[in-house]
């Protein structure tokens, strides 16, 4: 520890902190608080002092561009890699006040907007209106898929020909990809993970809130919302993030206004099954899997029984062929008449699906070869799919349906549904953001 703890002097007595952009970064003006109890002041000012030069130095280390010199050191063999990455990720869990991390969305009062509601309420089509009005804005969602997809919908509004008042190009930024329309495009659609505080829009919109309790991403969330330099946020989702929202913009000071949605068509769940019989599938049905081998086996299988052609969606696949095969099943007269696809189609792709038939109610817990059982809300969000509003094959039945294609799995689906609402978040994650990691 003696090499990081002198590099942290030596960056101390170099002048680093000395600068207006670091003492607000580190917010150093905590040192010049005096403690809330003058009959212990002596002991609680040390105590204070103790835990704020621990909270800065531990967050020096997690700005990996400004420790660097720590990097340095570890490919030298000065300190152990494993005790940087363990002091690194210290100092994302220690943050006593995530808020505090955006000094820069500090400084502007936002007015944030939830809309909740379930799937096929649309409560993403309010949002992603105030978006298209605003001079400047930018959408965030959990797939490069979604992001893409935003990314087609206000570009072929931006097409002269469509003559719409919400015509804006935008331009698109994901982890795998980047697509720049024009240079200065007022509007950006990429993945909640590529967001950056360090720009200033006048509308943000966050899709998926509910993700903010995701073990694995929910941070990104987390971020988004304690630092999206958005003068006017929208959070769009389920109600079971309201919550946590709130608890949230109580350290921000931000305004917020909840709106509630109910779904515009009927959702039900049919009384039987398939019985595990693929040629029972029909025109206009959506049936989901969770992995690519299932998809492509279970699209030989229900071309070879029931004869219709099928179209496949699935997370990893890139999002220009993804277009084509949504426009394919889409289409009713391009002969692709089912679609295939993972629980990617419950992230709010506009599909024309009649029908929602779920081949399984686990999927992999993506560490292991075990499986779990899907929650609540990620059977609502796949279920919800089916009957859209707008987006129905039959325009005279826009009622969706949903079943299994086991019986043993229809009871899973039957209860899931039956719940009012989704189980209440009790907590959100932190961890790095975008600007941290910048070496």
């Amino acid at each position: 520890m003696i090499p990081i703890l002198d590099a942290f002097a030596e960056a101390g007595s170099s002048g680093f902190f000395s600068s207006p952009e670091n003492q607000e970064k580190y917010q150093l003006g905590r040192l010049s608080q005096k403690p809330s109890s003058t009959q212990w002041a002596p002991i609680a000012r040390q105590f204070e002092a103790e835990i704020t030069f621990s909270t800065i130095f531990f967050s020096w280390c997690r700005h990996s561009s400004d420790s660097s010199i720590l990097d340095k050191l570890a490919s030298e063999g000065n300190i152990k890699p494993d005790v940087l990455a363990t002091l690194r990720h210290l100092g994302t869990v220690a943050v006593r006040r995530p808020a505090e991390e955006f000094p820069f969305t500090r400084r502007i009062q936002r007015k944030v907007i939830m809309h909740v509601g379930p799937t096929n309420s649309g409560k993403t089509h309010h949002a992603l209106r105030a978006l298209a009005a605003a001079k400047t804005g930018v959408y965030a969602g959990p797939l490069r898929l979604l992001a893409h997809e935003i990314w087609e919908r206000l570009n072929l509004d931006s097409r002269p020909s469509t003559n719409s008042k919400y015509a804006r190009a935008t331009n698109m930024i994901t982890g795998e990809e980047k697509k720049v329309v024009e240079h200065y495009a007022g509007l950006l659609s990429c993945t909640v993970e590529m967001l950056s505080s360090r720009m200033e829009y006048d509308v943000g919109v966050i899709d998926e809130i509910q993700m903010i309790g995701d073990p694995q991403r929910g941070f990104a969330w987390t971020s988004a919302v304690l630092g999206l330099s958005a003068r006017e946020l929208h959070l769009c989702g389920e109600a079971s993030a309201i919550p946590i929202v709130q608890s949230l913009l109580q350290e921000t000071g931000d305004d917020l206004e909840i709106r509630q949605y109910e779904r515009l068509t009927p959702l039900l769940v049919e009384e039987e099954s398939l019985g595990g019989d693929l040629s029972k599938v029909q025109k206009g049905d959506c049936v989901i899997a969770f992995s690519r081998t299932s998809i492509f086996a279970l699209k030989t299988e229900i071309e070879k029984k029931s004869g219709l052609k099928c179209a496949v969606v699935y997370g990893k696949l890139p999002p220009e062929i993804r277009s084509e095969q949504a426009a394919l099943f889409n289409d009713p007269d391009s002969g692709f008449d089912v679609i295939i696809g993972s629980d990617a189609i419950g992230m709010g792709l506009n599909l024309k699906i009649r029908r929602i038939i779920f081949s399984a109610v686990t999927k992999g817990d993506g560490a292991s070869s075990s499986k779990i059982p899907l929650s609540i809300s990620q059977t609502k969000q796949i279920a919800g799919r089916a009957g859209r509003y707008g987006h129905s094959i039959d325009p005279s039945n826009s009622c969706g349906y949903v079943t299994t294609l086991h019986p043993k799995d229809l009871p899973f689906v039957k209860d899931a549904l039956s719940h009012p609402s989704t189980p209440t978040l009790s907590h959100a994650y932190v961890g790095p953001t975008v600007e941290s990691m910048e070496a």
